[in-house]
């Protein structure tokens, strides 16, 4: 929504206004980019849908066409459970208890259930249709879901329950134990009465029917075939070893003898439940989940490591589609390209990710390694993208936008690099790391130019001066320290005993530096004297990062626990002027855009925020010479009258001198608010 400040000058009192209150708080941004990080995965029985979750959510999909259609965010929570029913509703359950039910064609809900107190970890359909069982806190619970009615509550005295199926016929019900009982149950669910139990060496964490007398289960690495009448192991399933990485997480069966598991290391393995003889045998990308899609020799895979969601034959493991939309759950670094055509985003996944700021469809990726990168940040002249990297590369790159490629690397670090930062004009990178020290760089040839130690201390935060004179580098001792670029004197120290630093910067207008503490606390300083300017700043939690706006006007800060915001403040006063709400986890990094009118969060996703109308505030000040008006964006107008009518001064640059002899008028700053 536009907001206007407007000044009535030529009175001895001056009156100002705005309106719409500032220090506001909101939840929706103009813009979200990608879906967060993936868990989850089920297909709908008839192949036409797809759903998908994590931290952000579940999300719809025409499984068809490969596009995302709905996000179903109601939960405020990570999503950790998925069905689909035959009447074509999506159940979805999660981090609030609460279970969902979703219109598939509009994605609009349904109905919820309530009753569990914890987390939902598992949902499953029933054979007719008509029901579905929960699992979560402990316990599992069977709803109606034509009446939305709990039917059924079953819990296990001295052990809880961790995994629910209903057999074939749909009369009975199966669970697994936690530890330490570790039992598999069968139920009448007539009388909710418990009719066999099997199994108690090992913690069962997932099993699947094969037919209406076997149970196929995964525990560790071992995979077995039981009688579910007798409670007989018939046989055990071979082929895994401790090379699997310690879990097969996920079985999927058809309605013969096949049955396939899923490894956390990638490994996809099919047997015949029958005779023990394996199948199919390859090895993919690390696996979250599995599903088999209906009619077809395919698997339906989520992968950890880059985010993608695969369509695999699941006899030879070839990759025949690809869903990407999906991120990391923790964004590291943001930033818009110098003309805000691109967001640049980078955190704990492989991938470096570049979007279109317009419309929010990721346009290229620069691969990196599974820790991921802790800088994602654009050049000044937005030809190339830089970031860094931890063990084992311990290095920074530079990559060319238009190619896609690595154009130089600054090695030298013997740590994780947890910060770079180029000088204004784009010739020198400073790069800091838990080695103990920072660096200066000649960014067109990568010459280490300088280095500056702190024994002792891990770096965590670097800045350049916009004069390229001073670095200022932050440690987990709680102090700043400023150095000579041209000698490596160090200058001066700031400190405070609100914990590590985690965030410097330097004003580009102002040449201040702002500098945060973990425990938040915000100052502001000037750095050729050590002279605080503001005051401390107090965030409603631990503190991430702070940054100026491009005109110095705000502050920015990313927030942690227990607020998960971000907050613009006024960087001369200190106040408070808008929170940023809605996040689904900390917020690890802020952005502004070259004019100051939109920020960049960085969470469990990317979301945009227009500041237009706090970027376009009228700002006055009496001189001796009248009222000077002072405005970042926009047209200052005029007007004899309060409500107009409202003329450009179309010469008017900030600051705009209004004379003291000058007759009363109206003025404000008009701005076109951001799509």
């Amino acid at each position: 929504m536009q907001k206007f400040k407007f000044v009535i000058v030529g009175l001895e009192l001056c009156l100002a206004f705005t309106a719409g209150s500032l220090a506001d708080v909101v939840r929706e941004p103009t813009r979200k980019f990608g879906l967060g990080d993936l868990q989850q995965v089920a297909i709908s029985p008839d192949g036409k849908w797809m759903a998908t979750s994590g931290g952000g959510g579940a999300f719809l999909w025409d499984f068809q066409a490969g596009t995302l259609l709905h996000r179903l965010e109601g939960h405020q929570s990570t999503v950790l459970a998925l069905g689909f029913s035959p009447s074509g509703t999506l159940l979805t359950g999660g981090g609030d208890s609460v279970i969902r039910e979703w219109d598939l064609v509009s994605g609009t809900e349904l109905r919820s259930f309530a009753g569990h107190i914890g987390r939902i970890i598992h949902l499953a359909l029933a054979p007719d249709g008509q029901s579905f069982v929960s699992v979560g806190d402990n316990t599992a619970r069977v709803w109606s879901l034509r009446t939305g009615e709990l039917l059924h509550t079953f819990t296990v005295t001295g052990a809880g329950i961790a995994f629910a199926r209903f057999a074939p016929e749909g009369n009975r019900l199966v669970t697994s134990d936690s530890s330490p009982t570790n039992n598999v149950r069968v139920w009448n669910l007539s009388t909710e009465q418990t009719i066999g139990t099997f199994g108690g060496s090992a913690f069962i964490q997932n099993f699947e029917f094969v037919d209406g007398e076997r149970l196929v289960t995964a525990a560790d690495t071992v995979v077995q075939v039981w009688n579910i009448e007798s409670g007989q192991l018939i046989r055990p399933l071979p082929g895994l070893t401790s090379a699997d990485v310690v879990v097969v997480r996920f079985l999927t069966a058809t309605n013969n003898s096949t049955v396939t598991a899923g490894c956390l290391n990638g490994r996809v393995i099919t047997w015949d439940a029958s005779t023990a003889q394996i199948l199919h045998d390859f090895t993919s990308e690390g696996l979250f989940d599995l599903a088999a899609i209906p009619a077809t020799n395919q698997v339906l895979t989520a992968h950890f490591g880059d985010q993608l969601v695969r369509v695999k034959n699941s006899e030879t493991g070839e990759t025949l589609r690809t869903f990407a939309g999906h991120t990391t759950s923790t964004i590291q670094d943001i930033g818009f390209s110098p003309d805000g055509r691109y967001v640049v985003s980078g955190g704990n996944e492989v991938l470096t990710r570049l979007w279109d700021s317009a419309n929010a469809h990721q346009v290229a990726a620069f691969a990196g390694q599974a820790a991921g990168t802790k800088t994602a940040r654009f050049a000044p002249d937005g030809t190339h993208i830089l970031t860094t990297y931890g063990s084992p590369l311990l290095s920074a790159r530079l990559w060319n936008v238009a190619s896609g490629r690595v154009e130089r690397e600054f090695i030298g670090h013997t740590g994780g690099l947890s910060g770079a930062v180029f000088s204004a004009d784009g010739r020198l990178l400073a790069t800091c790391s838990v080695d103990g020290t920072a660096r200066l760089w000649d960014a067109t040839t990568g010459t280490q130019i300088r280095v500056f130690s702190v024994p002792g201390a891990l770096l965590s935060a670097v800045a350049i001066s916009p004069d390229g004179t001073t670095i200022a580098a932050g440690s987990s001792d709680g102090v700043v320290r400023l150095w000579s670029t041209a000698d490596g004197s160090l200058l001066r120290s700031l400190e405070s005993d609100a914990g590590q630093v985690v965030s410097v910067a330097f004003s580009a207008a102002t040449g201040e530096l702002l500098v945060g503490w973990s425990f938040g606390v915000l100052r502001t300083f000037d750095p050729k004297t050590g002279e605080l300017r503001l005051g401390s700043l107090v965030p409603q939690g631990f503190l991430a990062a702070a940054v100026f706006s491009p005109d110095g006007r705000f502050i920015l800060d990313a927030e942690g626990y227990p607020s998960f915001t971000a907050r613009l403040w006024d960087a001369r006063t200190g106040e408070e002027l808008r929170v940023f709400a809605g996040q689904a986890g900390e917020v690890h990094s802020v952005a502004f855009n070259a004019n100051g009118t939109s920020i960049l969060t960085g969470s469990d996703i990317v979301r945009l925020w227009s500041i237009s109308d706090i970027a376009a505030r009228l700002e006055t000040e009496r001189t001796p010479s009248g009222l000077e008006l002072r405005w970042s964006v926009g047209t200052l107008q005029h007007s004899t009258r309060l409500n107009g009518p409202w003329l450009d001064l179309a010469d008017a640059v900030s600051p705009w001198l209004i004379p003291g002899d000058q007759s009363s008028e109206f003025f404000r700053v008009k701005t076109i608010p951001e799509q």
